[in-house]
């Protein structure tokens, strides 16, 4: 999801929930309710995904979220990044591919926690990468997985395309001819402008 905040600044938040079927995508469509309005109030990621874990302490057992916000000061291009269990992302710099692991706690809906703030910044030209586990968990057709490094692997290789999203998402593909998909393919791309 993306919120624009105020004072030139925009949040990005994507997640992924356990589970699979109705029931999944239900309890998403909660969160993303209980997001957006927790959200639209507060301009801390660390206070917002802390918030959001209160309102789905109560969730049903077995189901949490993984999840990374972040809000972008578009006239800095500082971002302040939390983590809630989430995969790790790129961040493209100058042709560089860089993993970023930032601080993370658990998933939310599993313990009260109060989630951390990391600061990361963006040059003009820089790109993030944000991804959902159906990219790198994927499977071809004896069960081997894709694999988080083959997939940064592709990204260094292909960093210099000018649609590196179709392109990731057609290597999965073709890397998981023959099977049927077991999970969604998510990735958003954010490019800090001139």
């Amino acid at each position: 999801d993306f919120i624009e905040t105020v004072n030139d600044k925009v949040g990005v938040f994507i997640g992924d929930i356990s589970g699979k079927g109705v029931s999944a995508a239900l309890y998403m469509a909660k969160i993303i309710s209980d997001f957006r309005f927790i959200a639209n109030q507060i301009e801390s990621p660390a206070v917002v995904l802390s918030r959001l874990n209160v309102h789905l302490s109560k969730a049903p057992r077995g189901m949490f979220l993984t999840a990374v916000y972040m809000i972008i000061d578009t006239v800095t291009g500082d971002a302040q990044v939390s983590n809630a269990g989430h995969p790790p992302f790129l961040l493209i710099s100058k042709g560089d591919v860089n993993v970023m692991s930032v601080l993370s706690g658990p998933p939310i809906g599993i313990i009260p926690v109060d989630y951390s703030t990391s600061t990361i910044s963006l040059n003009e030209g820089d790109r993030l990468i944000l991804l959902t586990d159906g990219v790198f968990d994927a499977k071809d057709k004896h069960g081997n997985r894709l694999g988080f490094d083959n997939f940064v692997m592709f990204v260094k290789e292909h960093v210099n395309e000018d649609n590196l999203i179709g392109s990731i998402s057609d290597f999965v593909s073709r890397f998981s001819r023959g099977t049927e998909r077991a999970d969604d393919l998510t990735i958003v791309e954010i490019k800090r402008g001139a």
